[in-house]
C-alpha cells in the first residue's frame, strides 16, 4: 500500500471487509454443519459463493490499482506494502 493513497486506503478496507464477511459466512457453515442444519446449509451456500466472489474481485482490485503505482504487476502472491 503506498503511503497517502486516498485509493489505496479504500481498495484495501474493501477487500478487508469482504475477508471478514466470507470468514463469518464459512464460520456460520460450519456450525451449520455440525449441527446438521441442513435448511440454514441451502440458505448460507449461495451466500458463500457470492462473499468468496466478492472477496476474488476485492484483492483483484488492488492488484490491479499496486501497478498504477509501481508501473509492473506484482509478483505472484505478493503485494507491495510501504
Amino acid at each position: 500500500m503506498e503511503k497517502g493513497c486516498t485509493d489505496c486506503e479504500r481498495l484495501w478496507a474493501d477487500y478487508e471487509d469482504a475477508s471478514k464477511s466470507h470468514m463469518k459466512l464459512l464460520a456460520d457453515t460450519a456450525r451449520a454443519l455440525e449441527e446438521q442444519d441442513t435448511a440454514l446449509l441451502r440458505q448460507l451456500e449461495a451466500q458463500v459463493v457470492q462473499a468468496a466472489e466478492r472477496r476474488t474481485k476485492a484483492r483483484d482490485a488492488v492488484k490491479r490499482h499496486e501497478i498504477t503505482h509501481s508501473g509492473e504487476p506484482p509478483k505472484a502472491g505478493c503485494i507491495r506494502i510501504q
